[in-house]
């Protein structure tokens, strides 16, 4: 097992400095990554509730549809191509030529968009129809197309501005997608037009506008040389990858589909409101990763410390996971009231097992960053589907007989699953097995322990005996944490003083 970094470490102290100043700048990365992602939430959480008032049901049916239907296209259309970025970044020694590389993948996700397009217009008035189940809507679908093949230009970008650590760029970058685009939205909705394609009008110019800004920041990477050979290599790495992500998309699904099927919608909904509540122990994740995979990939290919990175990262990031995941367990009441309301009080019983779900899930994003940087991608993709069956037949098998709760049980089966046989590969993978998985069990026994005494302990009244015993409940965790040695007083970023 390789230790982090700490004092006492045998490892050479300038490899120690440069993995805790990569360290640094990661936890500063995040940190940018994050005033974005909060930009955006804020931005979508004030757009609701407006874009509800100023469409119709239907439109705002429409609205929401059109929305899916560009998430989902996101996959396929990228072909995967933009997560080996991430790899040959780094990996010199397999690509000579980078510039030639990101050359050929751009051409050839140009060419592929292009194709993809004309598929769409000429078949746009068939798929509107399928898509909405409504006449009249062939613009919508055609807007909501040319947003989803700018936007797979766009994440190329994106990935390269991650990869050559240009946080700044890609927040403008998203923000122009983003928050620049609802809030432009809303005001040519509010004031010019009222219809969906008016919005979608909006979401098209914006988008444009940041391929063009990363276009215009990266012009220095795209040079006039093109690689079949590049561009097979990175579609060898991708490809695998987009029916992975579709997959890892479907795990969260499967409940709420047999919930459907076997109980009904009103049984669904209760799950939904659940999920959505523990949903709150993922909001760290696309802060972290966003930073993680360049970081690490840099250090794993330029022979750096990288498991001492891994190791330390990993120290401080899982007690915090889960010290987000116990606060969830602990006032889940008031949240459940808080997105709910009365009728889904027994949303409330799911929470422990959802939010366990998140945190398995966050930490399999940490352990599993073997698969990526040995280019193993297939293996991802036999995981995720080995996890998608076994959701399925958990499913089949609980929900009739203890309902909701086996739902529940195996959303978390599934994602413990995708950690442990994850982890266990991805250490493999590796070689240096960096991850302190005692970290992780003290952290989970810990967690179930005071989540354990806090639902036998009397029934606080609302308001501040819920207060009070949640805060409790968490003094109890840092205090635990301390105990079994998880965490110390060092703080592992700061420099160290010489003796």
């Amino acid at each position: 097992m390789v230790r982090s970094l700490e004092v006492g470490d045998s490892a050479p102290r300038s490899r120690q400095a440069h993995s805790l100043d990569v360290l640094r700048r990661f936890f500063r990365e995040s940190g940018v990554y994050a005033l974005g992602t909060v930009l955006g939430g804020v931005v979508s959480f004030v757009a609701t509730p407006v874009l509800a008032r100023l469409f119709s049901p239907a439109e705002y049916g429409a609205l929401v549809v059109a929305a899916m239907f560009i998430g989902f296209l996101q996959a396929p259309l990228s072909l995967g191509i933009e997560y080996s970025l991430e790899v040959y970044a780094f990996d010199r020694g397999d690509v000579p030529d980078w510039q030639r590389l990101v050359t050929s993948g751009l051409t050839g996700l140009l060419v592929w968009a292009v194709a993809v397009s004309a598929v769409l217009l000429a078949w746009r008035g068939t798929l509107a129809h399928w898509l909405f189940n409504a006449d009249g809507l062939e613009t919508l679908f055609v807007l909501a197309s040319a947003v989803a093949v700018l936007q797979i230009v766009l994440w190329y970008f994106c990935k390269l501005f991650r990869v050559t650590f240009r946080p700044w760029s890609f927040v403008v970058a998203t923000g122009l997608h983003g928050p620049a685009a609802v809030l432009l939205g809303v005001v040519v909705v509010g004031l010019i037009s009222t219809s969906v394609s008016a919005y979608y009008v909006v979401a098209v110019a914006t988008t444009a506008g940041a391929a063009v800004f990363g276009a215009w920041s990266l012009r220095s990477l795209v040079v006039a040389r093109w690689s079949a050979a590049d561009f097979g290599k990175m579609l060898r790495f991708g490809l695998p990858l987009v029916p992975s992500t579709l997959l890892l998309a479907v795990v969260p699904l499967l409940d709420r589909f047999f919930i459907t099927r076997l109980m009904g919608l009103g049984e669904a909904g209760v799950f939904a409101l659940g999920l959505k509540v523990a949903s709150v122990v993922a909001l760290p994740l696309p802060v972290v990763s966003t930073a993680y995979a360049p970081h690490v990939g840099r250090l794993y290919f330029e022979r750096g410390d990288y498991a001492a990175f891994l190791g330390t990262l990993f120290r401080l990031a899982v007690p915090g996971f889960a010290g987000l995941a116990l606060a969830v367990i602990l006032f889940r009441v008031p949240l459940v009231a808080l997105f709910g309301g009365p009728e889904y009080a027994g949303a409330a019983t799911l929470v422990p097992w959802l939010a366990g779900a998140a945190f398995f899930g966050m930490v399999a994003s940490l352990i599993n960053i073997g698969f990526g940087l040995r280019k193993r991608t297939i293996e991802v993709l036999l995981l995720a589907a080995a996890a998608v069956a076994l959701g399925c037949v958990l499913n089949v098998v609980l929900i009739p007989r203890v309902g909701l709760v086996g739902a529940a049980w195996a959303a978390l089966a599934a994602q413990l699953f995708l950690l442990s046989v994850g982890s266990a590969r991805s250490g493999a993978l590796l070689g240096a097995r960096p991850f302190d998985l005692g970290i992780l069990w003290k952290t989970i026994i810990l967690v179930a322990a005071i989540s354990a005494a806090a639902e036998l302990a009397p029934s606080p009244r609302p308001g501040r005996g819920t207060a009070a015993l949640g805060a409790a409940g968490l003094l109890a965790y840092g205090g635990g944490l301390f105990a079994l040695r998880v965490i110390g007083w060092r703080w592992p970023l700061l420099p160290r003083r010489e003796s």
